[in-house]
């Protein structure tokens, strides 16, 4: 995937696209959401020539 991508699709459609490896959702004390990190293995099918960082 593209950072062009990223910025022009919908967040859902790019969640769904990706090859998520990990997910964290960070919360206050009321529990509201406060961030989320998204890890992500690179899939050869929208990145050319990538190569695993594991």
């Amino acid at each position: 995937m593209k950072l062009n991508d990223v910025y022009t699709k919908p967040l859902k459609d790019v969640v769904e696209e990706l090859n998520l490896t990990d997910m964290k959702v960070h919360t206050d004390d009321d529990g509201e959401v406060r961030s989320i990190e998204l890890k992500y293995e690179p899939n050869n099918h929208f990145t050319k020539g990538a190569q695993s960082c594991y």
